[in-house]
């Protein structure tokens, strides 16, 4: 188990349908010295992961033992939310397994052909529905709708075809004549999270402003930059440790 847990007061828990209960560490217990900690400047710093540095390599790479690595969890709520980072070589391979299908962007011509493209489009397509993407071509794959980003004008999908993104040109229902242009069709992780503008931090959607969106910023390159701020972190100064750790046992016990 966890050095995390070793201090804690135990109580007896009853798991699932057993008939006796065991004791186990009172999970509930909440000790907010790290939370004072966050605050006092003199106490923390700040450190960036290394791609392939796991808790324990890097407890010990800052403070000579492996045994607070726990302490990063505590010190920074986005690890807790988002998980530890990911190396520089995985984080690729989880973008392209998470967004696992392919996008297209429909073609629009104006602002007003936007809005009513999309007023369309939203009774159409529901997910699970059964298209055919056609080619240059005009040879048709089967594909199912996956899901839709009307704010950003794409619909996405899942296929079984290998499919070339400088070839499908359309989308159609399989069972009907209504067709669809694309002006840009890819894989998915290739598919807009949002736009950007130069010099503001807001992320934008076509939405905001169909004539001049600004960057697309695709899926994964969000996933990569959200991966690279979590390896940001904040940990309690070396010469502070001791003291901080010495003081959370206590409390805890």
């Amino acid at each position: 188990m966890s050095k995390y847990f070793k201090n804690f007061k135990t109580d007896r828990y009853r798991f699932g349908d057993e008939k006796y209960g065991v004791l186990f560490q009172r999970l509930s217990t909440y000790i907010d010295v790290l939370d004072r900690v966050q605050d006092n400047l003199s106490v923390y710093t700040n450190t960036t992961v290394l791609s392939n540095e796991r808790p324990d390599t890097l407890s010990y790479r800052i403070y000579g033992t492996t045994d607070h690595y726990w302490t990063f969890y505590l010190m920074n709520e986005k690890l807790r939310e988002q998980g530890w980072p990911l190396t520089d070589k995985r984080i690729y391979e989880k973008s392209e397994e998470i967004y696992n299908g392919y996008f297209g962007r429909l073609e629009f011509a104006d602002l007003s052909a936007y809005s009513t493209l999309m007023q369309q489009i939203s009774s159409l397509y529901p997910v699970g529905e059964s298209v055919n993407l056609v080619t240059s071509g005009a040879s048709k794959r089967a594909a199912t709708v996956k899901s839709k980003n009307l704010q950003n004008a794409e619909i996405y999908f899942t296929s079984s075809a290998i499919l070339s993104s400088d070839t499908i040109v359309s989308v159609e229902y399989a069972d009907t004549t209504n067709s669809y242009n694309f002006s840009a069709f890819d894989f998915e992780f290739n598919g807009t999270h949002h736009y950007a503008k130069t010099g503001s931090v807001v992320e934008y959607d076509l939405v905001d402003d169909p004539t001049d969106p600004g960057t697309p910023v695709t899926f994964q390159e969000n996933f990569v930059a959200v991966n690279e701020d979590v390896r940001e972190i904040r940990i309690i100064k070396p010469d502070e440790i001791e003291r901080v750790v010495g003081e959370f046992k206590r409390l805890v016990s």
